[in-house]
């Protein structure tokens, strides 16, 4: 026979008391603007623009029907090529409209022009983001949907001994600056260059990582991560070409890192265009890089038992919408509620390093106390 027992009648109401307020918060409590803007990057990740189409046929309508559908399959292929890791692209299925029509969720025409038999636009398709999951489910794939927060990006130029920041002409910041910072998953901040900069950091302390003088930069405008871009140029005499090598450091409160690439120019080619060749291969670096540490694999779900720490029951809807929020986190399954205290399992996709990057881009900060995890709200 199974033993029932029963709460104590002030127990068991105070407990009810306790749930009807969280309710009535839930309804009531506005969304803050950190669950906006998480919806918000959400919907950029899978948004795909600057499409742009020309087909021409019989017709108007018919080289309209031929343009969309290959404006659909480009935007497709952009897409899934931005939020997977590159090593991964092999395994991608060639976009075609047998699987992409499933993908998209909406359209929208930028610009266009037309006459009897061609048509030309600019287009912007919005993919679903559950139809897009379920593709890379099956095929194995792991995937990134976190954008980073803009990161401040100091592009040293040094040639023949001489190391050049906020001098004109600085070549090197001129690439930067060439380059496409829309849809990033990690936007890139270039500086203006003007004397608030300089007094902010000079060439000596960027060239040494002068760590005070890096956070001044860093709060200038308004960065948690710096990153070094410091470019050697020099010549090869003997083949002709000019030689670039690209010092990477990133410098961040949860990181300190040094990577070194090198380019090279072709016989004959412009430094300028081995420049802006450097530019986007290391912007794309570190594009990849942060894709990596934020990759979702659906091979790797939790659950995390987690303790949220609260001041009100109020902060539990609060950290619950912006946990949600967060790609990384697939169902926040609540154990216990206390007025200080949230006891939580935390089913996420990937592993326990990439949920944490995820959630601290969210400003919340998961940290093992004592042998257990607990998050706070860092702001």
């Amino acid at each position: 026979m199974t033993e029932r027992r029963t709460l104590p009648r002030k127990t068991t109401l105070k407990l009810l008391c306790m749930y009807c307020y969280v309710l009535l918060i839930s309804i009531f409590l506005p969304i803050e603007p950190a669950l906006a803007q998480s919806g918000s990057q959400i919907k950029t990740v899978y948004s795909v623009g600057g499409v742009k189409v020309d087909a021409s046929a019989d017709t108007a309508a018919a080289a309209q029907k031929i343009a969309l559908a290959e404006g659909q399959n480009i935007a497709a292929e952009r897409l899934l090529k931005r939020i997977t890791p590159l090593n991964r692209h092999g395994d991608l299925p060639s976009a075609n409209n047998s699987y992409v029509s499933n993908l998209v969720q909406s359209m929208e025409v930028s610009s266009e022009k037309r006459s009897s038999t061609r048509y030309l636009a600019e287009l912007v398709f919005n993919f679903r983001r559950g139809a897009v999951r379920r593709l890379l489910r099956d095929l194995g794939i792991p995937f990134s949907e976190t954008m980073s927060k803009p990161v401040l990006v100091l592009p040293i130029y040094e040639r023949a001994g001489a190391a050049n920041l906020w001098d004109d002409p600085n070549p090197w910041r001129e690439a930067w600056r060439g380059i496409d910072n829309s849809n990033r998953f990690v936007p890139l901040i270039i500086p203006e260059g003007g004397l608030h900069d300089m007094g902010a950091i000079s060439v000596d302390q960027a060239v040494n990582a002068d760590a005070s003088r890096l956070t001044a930069i860093a709060a200038r405008y308004k960065a948690e991560t710096v990153i070094i871009v410091h470019a050697v140029q020099r010549r090869n005499l003997a083949g002709g070409t000019d030689l670039l090598d690209v010092a990477i450091q990133r410098f961040s409160a949860t990181e300190d890192s040094t990577v070194i690439e090198s380019f090279e120019s072709t016989v004959g080619e412009p430094l300028a265009n081995l420049l802006g060749k450097a530019a986007t291969g290391v912007a794309s670096l570190i594009e990849e890089n942060w894709k990596l540490a934020t990759r979702l694999g659906f091979s790797e779900r939790g659950p995390l038992s987690v303790r949220l720490k609260l001041q009100t029951l109020a902060d539990w809807i609060t950290l619950k919408r912006r946990l949600e929020a967060i790609p990384a986190v697939d169902q926040v399954e609540l154990r216990e509620l206390t007025r200080q205290s949230a006891q939580v399992f935390l089913h996420h996709l990937g592993d326990e390093s990439a949920l944490r990057v995820a959630l601290t881009q969210s400003d919340l900060s998961l940290k093992k106390e004592d042998g257990f995890w607990v998050l706070r709200a860092s702001k």
